[in-house]
Formats: C-alpha cells, sequence, structure tokens
C-alpha cells in the first residue's frame, strides 16, 4: 500500500480563470497529491456496475445483485442486430449495458472500428428501440470500450499503441454520430512509459475522442496504477477526463487458496474479500474524485466451489449457480448501490 503523504506547511495556491487549485507541496518541493486530488474540470455522476455476459443467466443473476450498468464484450465484428436483443434484455431488468468492442491480442482495424458506430446506432439513445415504446430510453448505452486490456503484455500488443490511438480516432467518430462516446485505454499495466506515449505520438490530441480512460488496477497496488495514467496524461496537456475502472476484483472461493490474487492474499475468505472491497471502493473515491465508474469483475464464478485453483473462476460476487458468497456477495449488493 502506498504510504501517507506527509504533508509540510508549504501550500502554494495557483489562481486560474473561474477557480483556483489547491497544490500542497511536501519536505523537497514534491506534489503531496497524486494530480488527482485536484477536482475534474466537470461534475461527475459515480456508477458501479459488474461484468456480465449474454445469457440469460447473465441477465438474472445482474439483476439479482441491483447492479445499475453490465459490462457485456462482443468480439468486434460482431453485427448490431446481435447486440439489440441482449441489451434489451438488460433493460427489462432496469440494467444499462455497456458494451465492449473485443479485439484480443491484436488491434482493430480502421473497418471494424467503424462497425463500433454501427453498434451505436441500433442500441445507443438515437436508435430506434428507444423509440417504439416499451423500453426505458435513459438504459440506452451511453458508452463503448474500446478494447480490452490491449496495452497490457499478455496480448503481445503492448507496443501497438499508436495503432490503436489511429483506430479509436475512427471508432471515437463514428459512435458520436449517434450520440455514444468512447472509452479509450489509458492502462499502461507494464508502466515502462510506453502505452500513452505511443498513442500521443500517433494522435496529439487523443483525449477530444475520448469519453473516459480507462484503467483495470487490479490489486493493492491499485493506487500506483491510477497515478501513473493520470501522470502520463496529464504530461500530454489532457484535460481531466472522467476515469472508467471498468475491471477490478477480488478472488475468494470460502478461505480455499487459489493460484494467485493480484497481491492480495490468495486464501480469503468470503468475510476477508468483502472487507477489502468495501475499502478499496470507499479509498478510491475519496482520493480520486475523477472516478466515474467502477465495475466489479465478475458477475458470477466461472466454476463450481473447489474445482480448481485458478483465481479467474472464483472473482463472481456469486457461485456460479447464483448462490451467495456470504460477505462478499453482501459487499458488491451495497457496491451497486453506490452513487
Amino acid at each position: 500500500m502506498r504510504a501517507r503523504w506527509l504533508i509540510a506547511a508549504v501550500v502554494v495556491v495557483l489562481l486560474a480563470a473561474g477557480g483556483a487549485a489547491l497544490v500542497v507541496l511536501r519536505s523537497g518541493g514534491e506534489e503531496t497529491t497524486s494530480p488527482e486530488q485536484r477536482r475534474p474540470e466537470r461534475a461527475l455522476t459515480f456508477t458501479p456496475g459488474v461484468q456480465a455476459g449474454t445469457l440469460a443467466r447473465d441477465v438474472r443473476m445482474a439483476a439479482k445483485l441491483g447492479a445499475p450498468v453490465a459490462r457485456v464484450e462482443w468480439d468486434i465484428k460482431t453485427t448490431a442486430a446481435t447486440l439489440r436483443p441482449v441489451v434489451e434484455a438488460y433493460a427489462r431488468e432496469g440494467i444499462r449495458v455497456q458494451p465492449v468492442a473485443g479485439f484480443e491480442r491484436r488491434v482493430a482495424t480502421a473497418a471494424e472500428a467503424r462497425n463500433v458506430g454501427a453498434w451505436a446506432r441500433v442500441v445507443g439513445p438515437q436508435g430506434a428501440m428507444w423509440q417504439q415504446g416499451g423500453l426505458d430510453p435513459e438504459l440506452a448505452v451511453q458508452d463503448i470500450e474500446f478494447g480490452t486490456e490491449t496495452s497490457f503484455a499478455y496480448q503481445g500488443t503492448e507496443k501497438r499503441g499508436a495503432e490503436y490511438a489511429r483506430s479509436a480516432v475512427v471508432a471515437s467518430k463514428a459512435a458520436k454520430a449517434a450520440g455514444v462516446g468512447l472509452f479509450i485505454q489509458a492502462d499502461d499495466a507494464n508502466q515502462v512509459d510506453g502505452w500513452i506515449n505511443q498513442m500521443y505520438g500517433a494522435v496529439p490530441d487523443l483525449h477530444r475522442y475520448a469519453a473516459a480512460w480507462i484503467v483495470h488496477p487490479y490489486g493493492p497496488q491499485w493506487r500506483r496504477r491510477l497515478d501513473w495514467a493520470i501522470a502520463r496524461t496529464d504530461e500530454q496537456g489532457a484535460p481531466r477526463l472522467p476515469i472508467a475502472i471498468t475491471e477490478y476484483g477480488v478472488a475468494n472461493d470460502a478461505g480455499r487458496c487459489l493460484s494467485d490474487n493480484y497481491g492480495w492474499p490468495t486464501c480469503l475468505t468470503a468475510a476477508e474479500a468483502g472487507a477489502i472491497l468495501r475499502r478499496v471502493v470507499r479509498e478510491m473515491r475519496a482520493e480520486y474524485p475523477r472516478i466515474e465508474q467502477f465495475i466489479l469483475y465478475n458477475n458470477h464464478d466461472l466454476a463450481p466451489p473447489g474445482y480448481d485453483d485458478d483465481r479467474e473462476n472464483y472473482f463472481g460476487a456469486r457461485r456460479w449457480n447464483g448462490a451467495a458468497k456470504g460477505a462478499f456477495t453482501e459487499a458488491a449488493d451495497a457496491l451497486m448501490r453506490e452513487r
């Protein structure tokens, strides 16, 4: 965990047009806060949600959890007609879908990026499905994520930030034409000063095309990941865009030891995991006012209790069959009610 800042007696107030920014210095002249301690340029509404899927059971479990938003991934080549019934099924449960345009281990082509616009025209606020009655227009898709963790080394694409940025511009223009924003990845998980600089090297005004920056800061080192993304985008002159944490989770299987837990203990009970989740959300919201969204990964476990020790199978807010996971499910339920 990051050490608490030691506050010195030097306070510098920078006056700007229309307001003031407060910078607190510590000994040595360094800024005590991350850049995040200054409020974003526009008011934000915090929205929780859950990672979900396209099946009817996914819809039922998200509804049982009380999730206001369901993050659902499709391959970027998927037709808009395929998205529509899934978005409609969630909307009938009072849940807004946040689609992810997926392209694992590669970067989307320009033609594929334009397909994001087709999605936006059908399931976005201008789509006919919201004008025909029976569905709440407030549940229309508002934003689409462009890829999942393309900047991460495990995908082998972490050196392709320039290509990703150019493709994101195409997708953003197509989505905006239909009233839908695009979330762009600003998570340089490898922290080699590469991804964000690569993107901006290709598109110097990339922030113009982003509705929010995506970060997946798993584990107890989440502050470092957020600070890195904020500092790198600040260096590029980006305005204080919202931050969308579109994945965060704590693996647990009733105290049974798992293969890994992104730095958290690997043998967490439901109560221990629930306490971690509550604390992380509370501290993130207090320290990073730009966080507009927190998506819990995952809707349900991907395997029955005790099936194996793979952490990826045990991030669920509920068991694989929908049964509660005790205090962890209670923490997830509480998260979905936060605003």
